[in-house]
């Protein structure tokens, strides 16, 4: 019962959450808002101006008011001072990651890490897993998405359930491959009851009952797939 409701809460149906987003690829549209919810549930729960907790000392201002570039400088003086680890912001993006995805996405170093880029970045890399072609299949979706944060786990293999960073700088599986598993398995579906009907049907459970008394969530934007080409 307990993976029931974390699928149920992460898809918005439960509580207030936000609304869900989409990305309109070939005539389908994926909802992403599920997965992001999820990833910065367990990479980051302090939100968009997390910070390692091996940095030695703290920016001189939240990560969602400065800029792409002084977070960078930043990054770049933690890991001068020792840093084990540079990740910041609700998908932990660590300093190598983040100079290249601003790069090759030509997102320039002006440019504020607030909420939306950061989930504009977030959105790269689940487009460069494959998250919005519906012909990738789940387990080589999921370990790709694991390869990308440590707190997801192997979705196949016999390292399945576990973080493929395990052993290092601390990291484990924050949540379990049947979670992961029903979020990714219904990110084409057309509305968000489907989807937490859906996701809870993947592991085996019913929910009906908790749908019943309540209203349709809203759609969300709509974000090209021509946003995440050179």
């Amino acid at each position: 019962m307990r993976i029931l409701k974390q699928v149920v809460l992460l898809l918005g149906i439960m509580g207030s959450g936000p609304a869900l987003a989409q990305v309109e690829v070939e005539g389908m549209r994926a909802f992403d808002r599920p997965f992001l919810e999820l990833v910065g549930a367990i990479e980051a729960p302090r939100g968009y101006d997390a910070i390692t907790g091996y940095a030695p000392f703290r920016p001189e201002r939240p990560i969602t008011e400065m800029t792409i570039g002084e977070v960078l400088e930043w990054q770049n003086r933690i890991r001068t001072a020792g840093a084990e680890a540079t990740a910041v912001g609700r998908f932990q993006f660590v300093r190598d990651t983040l100079e290249f995805l601003t790069r090759a996405y030509e997102v320039p170093h002006d440019t504020l890490l607030d909420r939306r880029t950061q989930d504009y970045l977030a959105r790269v890399l689940l487009h460069r897993c494959g998250f919005y072609a519906p012909e990738t299949p789940i387990g080589e979706l999921g370990d790709c998405l694991a390869g990308t944060w440590a707190a997801l786990p192997m979705l196949t293999g016999p390292n399945r359930g576990e973080s493929r960073y395990k052993g290092r700088a601390n990291n484990h599986a924050r949540t379990s491959p049947e979670v992961v598993t029903a979020v990714l398995s219904v990110r084409f579906a057309p509305d968000a009851l489907t989807v937490a009907a859906r996701g809870a049907s993947d592991i085996g459970r019913g929910v009906s009952d908790l749908l019943a008394p309540r209203e349709r969530v809203g759609l969300g934007a709509v974000i090209s797939e021509a946003s995440f080409r050179r």
